[in-house]
């Protein structure tokens, strides 16, 4: 996406906020996911062997799967240079 950002069709004041905001939405989600999976694996409750890391994996696949996809939808609409 930032690379896209800087290819975006539009005055540089308006890219760089929009690269700052995503810089900011990029930490927001990685405590959000962070968050959600620990939740996430915790429901394994005393599940045997490696069944909360896996739980906690295939929900970051999840998340991260569903952000590219929330930035993919946004970055197909940019006019680009």
């Amino acid at each position: 996406m930032a690379g896209t950002l800087s290819k975006w069709d539009e005055d540089d004041k308006y890219v760089n906020q929009a690269k700052a905001k995503l810089a900011a939405s990029n930490r927001k989600f990685a405590q959000y996911r962070e968050a959600q999976c620990d939740f996430a694996a915790s429901l394994s409750g005393g599940g045997a062997g490696s069944a909360r890391e896996v739980r906690r994996l295939a929900c970051v696949s999840e998340l991260n799967n569903r952000r590219a996809e929330q930035l993919r939808n946004a970055a197909s609409d940019m006019p680009l240079k």
